[in-house]
């Protein structure tokens, strides 16, 4: 949990943006976890602006911003300036956790560099200025209002009043404009340009991460996280350790695997064989001639007859195949994956699993080792809380295939369509084999369904008795994050 002390509102108080009501809406709700507490309201406005500035799809800035925020202004026209900004734009318009996590990388920076904090305090001097300014002009303007019954020491006062606030008002916007200048000397420096692009892209990989964790719970375009700022910050919260690790490793498998599936090349229509069809986009041209308002009167009511009972020659394209049924994934527990080979295995099965439901496939993925009643489990319908849950526990046993291989038949069948044309998605490095009953089984099971077996021996085994039963194997000497990555999109280009 964050410290209290070091959390800002987002909606600023004095911003350099138009902010819709919709868009101050969602900042009154919404608090930035930052580490480092501003030193005024000058500074938890400029984590407001920032904030605005990486989450709206097109933030509207003020032609004039207000004198006393000039300097912040200068700041973000900066950062702008930067590759690294439109980098890290790239994960945050939109996404909550990501602006929230960019946006307060990016103001812990600006408040720790020594140049840029001696621009802020200028400014804060400047709003103190203002403020005073402020004060005097209005003790004037009342000793003004006095002054109009004619008393010469009256009048005197006034004008005395009205001199300290205008030179109030200029020491404030001298000092102002300091500050602003001061942020234009260091644009100047190459030091300080560098320092502030390295920190563009710090932002931008914080919140490529914060992405790819928020999707790793379920959280991506389009779902509540992005509306919702009690959710980002709930997620936030619980982001944290081995949960973060796990949610932000399957956020990426889930991008890789989305991202092979839709880059698959389509084939075309490419004809498989002949057959009767009622579809007219797949008659053969010789019997759709038959068919149009010219063709002979007689040939064509025949035709007609046969099209409407039967229907006429046609082909089944080669791609017209069924929809894929359900989906399993067995990931080995045992003792020999711990130690990052288990976190990867499952956050490549929570990403492929993604990738099914965004097809409508129910699933479930299974941790086993060689105890049922150890097995854990989750399902298409339980939420990403419990999805993340499942990913973090371990368990301990040896390997039993024939065990993994019973329960996904079993789990197959239960999802519905009775298994058919489901996948299977093994993940092991175990020592087993499988008895000559569960290949009988397994045969027997997937002549009658179509189901198929996608397996990944991590390591070199002496069985292969798995491999030979699978329709894809998939040899890894070891299972890290970038091999991991790279299984993701070899299942999803599969699929």
């Amino acid at each position: 949990m964050h410290d209290e002390t070091k959390t800002v509102n987002a909606l600023p108080q004095v911003s350099t943006l138009k902010l819709s009501p919709g868009q101050r809406a969602t900042g009154r709700l919404t608090t930035l976890p930052l580490n480092q507490r501003p030193s005024g309201q000058a500074q938890s406005d400029l984590a407001g602006d920032i904030f605005f500035e990486m989450y709206a799809s097109s933030p509207s800035r003020l032609e004039e911003p207000p004198g006393e925020r000039a300097t912040n202004r200068a700041l973000l026209d900066w950062v702008r300036e930067t590759h690294g900004w439109e980098q890290s734009r790239a994960s945050t318009v939109g996404n909550l956790p990501a602006a929230m996590t960019a946006s307060a990388f990016m103001f812990d920076h600006l408040s720790n560099d020594e140049t840029i904090q001696e621009a802020l305090k200028k400014q804060e001097e400047a709003e103190e200025a203002s403020q005073e300014a402020k004060r005097q002009q209005t003790a004037a303007n009342a000793l003004s209002g006095r002054s109009r019954t004619g008393d010469p020491e009256m009048q005197a006062a006034a004008r005395a009043a009205q001199q300290a606030a205008d030179k109030a008002n200029a020491s404030a916007q001298a000092a102002a404009q300091a500050a602003q200048q001061m942020v234009e000397d260091m644009k100047e420096k190459p030091l300080q340009h560098a320092k502030m692009a390295a920190a563009a892209r710090g932002a931008a990989t914080e919140a490529k991460d914060a992405a790819e964790a928020a999707a790793g719970w379920g959280m991506g375009p389009g779902s509540l996280i992005q509306q919702d700022p009690k959710v980002a910050q709930e997620f936030l919260k619980n982001n944290r350790g081995r949960i973060a690790q796990i949610a932000r490793l399957a956020g990426r498998m889930r991008g890789f695997a989305l991202q092979a599936k839709r880059d698959k090349a389509p084939t075309g229509i490419v004809p498989k064989k002949a057959g009767l069809t009622q579809d007219l986009t797949r008659v053969f041209p010789t019997e759709l001639a038959l068919l149009r308002p010219d063709a002979p009167a007689m040939l064509r009511a025949q035709k007609m007859a046969e099209f409407a009972e039967v229907g006429v020659l046609g082909y089944r394209p080669e791609g017209d195949a069924e929809k894929r049924g359900p989906f399993v994934a067995a990931v080995d527990v045992s003792p020999s994956m711990h130690g990052g080979r288990d976190l990867v295995a499952k956050a490549v099965a929570l990403g492929v699993a993604q990738t099914a439901a965004q097809d409508g496939r129910p699933y479930i993925l299974f941790a086993f080792a060689s105890d049922k009643d150890t097995m854990t489990m989750v399902t298409s319908e339980d939420n990403w809380n419990k999805h993340i849950a499942w990913a973090s526990n371990s368990q301990s046993g040896g390997t039993d295939f024939d065990l993994a291989l019973k329960t996904t038949i079993n789990h197959l069948t239960e999802l519905g369509r009775q298994g058919h044309n489901a996948d299977a998605l093994f993940i092991s490095d175990g020592e087993a084999g499988v008895s000559e009953a569960t290949k009988a089984e397994w045969e027997g099971f997937t002549a009658d369904t179509g189901a198929r077996l996608f397996y990944v021996p991590v390591g070199r085994s002496w069985y292969d008795d798995i491999e030979t039963m699978a329709d894809k194997v998939v040899n890894l000497a070891d299972l890290d994050e970038a091999t991991g990555a790279d299984l993701s999109s070899q299942v999803g280009r599969w699929f």
